[in-house]
């Protein structure tokens, strides 16, 4: 996920992707874009190629796609490979070239044409947040995908936050590799005191930052319909009233049992209460898209108030998440923080362009992507 070398390509306010190509992703054989800095809108029918256009987006800044996890099912058919490179700049004197190569074999990167030991060095670069079909899974999806919500907004934030996550895993995987090998008592408990230190560490970190996130977040809340009360509590992954060390010492026996660590930071949630009852059982799927939107809204003006930095902002299939008013209040939000915007739509009359007078516009059809005039 993360590199230890966070520190060493930390960028400025103004960054913005000058240019994007793209080939062998899907039914995209090639395609080169210069977006606009602002708003941008990628329209063109079902399968046209639309929603590839953001996925090469997010590929290049995680190395991972918000559709799919599979290289079969991303590369073009019949390709060995697929590539991604943009011309980012950072600031008027700093102009990065970044690139990666996806094949069977794993991902590769570069940065100003030097290979990178991490896709994490590129995504300090260009932080990307993604509001797409399925980001309700924010709302009723299992832990993980509101622990990945917190860590990625701790990744941008936190520079401190990376090594430490790295010797969290590091640890969880010592110890959960001797549980389920049957190694002995010693053994375990070997793991125990790196594990618990930066255990506390993480937590401590996620802590922090939703007590940032918490008051933004009710800020757009107060835009949803509605008089829903909407508040988050983070819960650690054991109790709030134990000592951790303590509590894996007492439940040795049955992590050997189970062969895993049953409490710490990797069980973690983020409790999402609406009117003080559970929202995964309260909410509509329309009040989850809302509710995931200002999520996402909010981690994104976080960034900008506590870095100066700005993510490129994806938003796929804008008019078949939300209601015509709260899709202009998206897009008005997002040109607000000056963030750089690719938006799809079938229909190009689908999105008001009043908000953003330097917007672009392109038209995507059987993977041959065009710039309307």
């Amino acid at each position: 996920m993360v590199s230890e070398n966070y520190g060493r390509f930390q960028h400025s306010a103004e960054m913005i992707i000058e240019r994007l190509t793209i080939y062998n992703l899907r039914n995209i054989e090639h395609a080169e874009i210069q977006p606009s800095n602002n708003l941008n809108l990628i329209c063109g029918g079902n399968a046209a190629g639309k929603s590839t256009i953001l996925e090469s987006i997010d590929l290049l800044s995680r190395g991972r796609s918000f559709r799919s996890h599979l290289f079969s099912q991303l590369v073009t058919t019949g390709q060995p490979q697929l590539t991604i490179a943009a011309r980012l700049k950072l600031s008027a004197h700093s102009i990065y070239k970044v690139g990666i190569e996806k094949s069977r074999s794993g991902t590769r990167a570069r940065i100003r044409g030097e290979p990178v030991e991490s896709i994490a060095q590129v995504a300090t670069l260009m932080p990307v947040q993604v509001l797409h079909p399925e980001s309700h899974q924010l709302i009723q999806g299992g832990p993980s995908h509101r622990r990945n919500y917190l860590d990625w907004g701790m990744f941008h934030v936190e520079p401190q936050f990376l090594p430490t996550w790295r010797h969290l895993q590091r640890a969880l995987n010592q110890r959960n590799a001797a549980l389920k090998t049957g190694a002995s008592v010693a053994a375990v408990r070997a793991w125990n005191v790196e594990f618990c230190e930066t255990a506390i560490r993480i937590d401590q970190f996620r802590r922090s930052y939703l007590s940032m996130l918490t008051p933004v977040v009710a800020d757009y809340v107060k835009e949803l319909p509605g008089d829903a009360d909407l508040k988050l509590r983070y819960q650690s992954g054991w109790p709030n009233d134990q000592s951790l060390d303590e509590l894996l010492e007492r439940e040795l026996p049955g992590d050997m049992e189970r062969g895993h660590t049953q409490r710490g930071p990797h069980r973690a949630d983020l409790e999402l209460l609406i009117n003080d009852r559970p929202a995964t059982g309260t909410a509509s799927r329309g009040q989850q898209k809302l509710i995931a939107a200002a999520l996402k809204l909010a981690q994104a003006k976080l960034l900008v108030d506590k870095t100066g930095n700005r993510c490129v902002f994806l938003v796929d299939d804008l008019p078949a998440e939300l209601e015509p008013r709260y899709q202009n209040y998206v897009i008005q939000t997002l040109t607000g923080l000056g963030l750089q915007i690719f938006v799809t739509s079938i229909a190009a009359g689908d999105i008001k362009f009043e908000t953003s007078p330097a917007a672009k516009m392109f038209h995507v059809e059987q993977g041959r992507v065009r710039e309307l005039l």
